[in-house]
């Protein structure tokens, strides 16, 4: 194995980047214009839709009649804390600004489809850096091929591809970085060294990671303190273990300084647009540290449950370091004291119900390609000792069917695949959403009232002519009414959502008056006509009536 054939070098680990690539662009082939994943992507779709038009504003700005703006200001804005804000008389969505900007050329260019360019390439970059750092480690490439095939068909990282979500750019971002540094970790005679040019690109690509995903923050003073700690004398045995070597004094101070400069560029924009080194939402929504405390404690149940779930082979990682030998033992607990201590310190950050409703731990993500290069590490390693190479294929082979069950099978073609709609969404929570868009563009009525902001944020980016408001309570249906009347119109549309309470079209007729401040002010009633449901979404005419 050890002498593989040269052919081999190239063909197994190309086969199975070609079936990664397949199956990813497979499921953007199954994905129905419109439809999102979750509905937080509908938010960023619609900024993103605004960057594309040359509208370069970072708060959400819908260009709509003024007395639409007077009633949104009175509390019927679509959306509502904790998904929006309200700062100076502009609204912010709670999610970085970044992604949608970086969407919205492919958007411009593509429509629907061209939001999921950039997900979908940052996915095969990080496949990608993995083979190339396994080749720097003078991985063989059945080995690479086997690591491959874990990243790729046994982890819930692919099925982010197909996702309108930052997660696998700022993966792909922080892996390039990280990875960078170990690729001198391996070979015993590697004249491997990363430049300083290498180490200001690999401190930057850590730094970007964080405009992304903020939990990349704790990969950053992870590794400030471990490359600070490759230059500290006399550094305990123990701590030597986990230290990357070869690292120049010049080389740690280029990384950190990128690093650390384009973490402070996040924080000084977040600090201009937002009010906040760390975004709107934290500006809004701080906690207390009780709250915190409960917070993280949930965090923790959830997220190691779901990732051990989804992704199975972190067992491996956790367990192979102590099969190897040599450097390769070395690298290997070096990355996995790395991906422990973020598993740690993740939850501590994340918000509450980390991972609830998504499809496994977004938020342990980078995990993957970090266990990927343990395993091919650990399989270069151990081939040469027959009792423990069956043992790791047996191992390997168990969690890798275990996890292509869960995210290739379930996932990618129950899940993930609504067959009756062709859409893509997530069943439990929004499938299926398809018919309800197209449902909603048949009808004339332009005006829709819901009962919550979920609602807006599926439809609303695909139905751009329509015009939602919030209206929770009869009072806010009444307050839309009159308003309606005024601008001489007699019917709007109410759509429930479906995971929440929605009983304004089942109490009747709702009556009020139009405002007048005078005992003859004109009745206003409004019935509702049943439209139907329309995937899961009840749809209802509203019917104004004045005398």
């Amino acid at each position: 194995m050890q002498k593989s054939k040269a052919w081999l070098s190239w063909i197994l680990p190309g086969l199975i980047l070609a079936l990664g690539i397949g199956l990813s662009l497979w499921l953007q082939v199954h994905s129905r214009d419109g439809v999102f994943f979750s509905s937080d992507a509908g938010l960023k779709a619609l900024l993103a839709q605004q960057f594309s038009t040359g509208q370069f504003q970072t708060s959400l700005d819908i260009p709509q009649p003024a007395w639409v703006q007077t009633l949104w200001r009175q509390g019927l804005y679509p959306f509502a804390p904790p998904y929006a804000y309200e700062q100076q008389g502009n609204y912010f969505i709670r999610f970085l600004f970044t992604f949608p900007a970086i969407t919205a050329p492919f958007y411009a260019l593509m429509g629907y489809h061209g939001l999921y360019v950039v997900p979908l390439v940052s996915l095969w970059v990080t496949w990608w850096r993995l083979c190339v750092v396994c080749r720097i480690w003078r991985v063989d490439s059945p080995f690479i091929a086997l690591s491959l095939g874990l990243v790729i068909f046994a982890s819930p990282l692919t099925l982010y591809g197909a996702i309108y979500w930052e997660h696998t750019l700022a993966v792909a971002l922080a892996f390039w970085g990280l990875s960078g540094l170990l690729y001198h970790a391996l070979p015993d005679d590697s004249n491997q060294r990363i430049s300083l040019n290498e180490g200001l690109v690999n401190g930057m690509c850590i730094g970007l990671s964080v405009w992304f995903r903020p939990e990349f923050l704790c990969l950053v003073a992870i590794l400030a303190a471990i490359t600070v700690a490759s230059r500290v004398p006399q550094l305990p045995k123990p701590l030597r273990i986990v230290i990357p070597r070869g690292l120049t004094l010049g080389l740690v101070v280029a990384f950190n300084g990128a690093m650390v400069m384009t973490v402070l560029g996040f924080f000084g924009a977040n600090l201009v647009t937002y009010g906040h080194p760390l975004g709107i939402y934290a500006a809004h929504a701080p906690l207390s540290v009780g709250q915190q405390m409960a917070q993280t404690a949930g965090n923790y149940g959830h997220m190691v449950v779901s990732l051990l779930r989804y992704f199975p082979a972190i067992l491996l990682g956790l367990g192979l370091p102590w099969w190897l030998g040599g450097r390769a033992r070395t690298a290997s607990i070096g990355v996995g004291v790395m991906g422990v201590l973020f598993a740690i310190a993740v939850p501590l950050i994340a918000p509450s119900a980390a991972d609830t409703q998504q499809w496994g731990p977004r938020f342990y993500l980078i995990l993957v390609p970090m266990v990927g290069l343990m395993v091919a590490a650990g399989l270069q390693n151990l081939w040469s000792i027959k009792p423990k190479r069956w043992g790791l294929l047996g191992v390997l082979a168990i969690v890798m069917a275990m996890g292509i069950h869960t995210n290739l099978v379930n996932g990618g073609l129950h899940v993930y695949r609504d067959n009756q709609t062709n859409s893509t969404s997530l069943p439990s929570i929004h499938e299926p959403v398809a018919p309800a868009l197209t449902a909603l563009a048949t009808y004339d009525e332009r005006w829709v009232a819901m009962s919550h902001q979920a609602v807006a944020q599926q439809l609303w980016p695909s139905i751009r002519l329509k015009t939602f408001f919030r209206t929770e309570t009869d009072v806010q249906v009444a307050q839309l009414a009159a308003e309606l009347v005024n601008q001489s119109e007699s019917t709007f549309l109410y759509i429930c959502y479906p995971d929440a309470p929605c009983e304004i079209p089942s109490q009747g007729t709702i009556t009020s008056k139009l405002p007048g401040g005078n005992n003859d002010a004109t009745d206003m009633r409004i019935s509702f006509q049943p439209l139907g449901t329309f995937g899961q979404y009840p749809f209802y005419r509203g019917l104004i009536q004045t005398n």
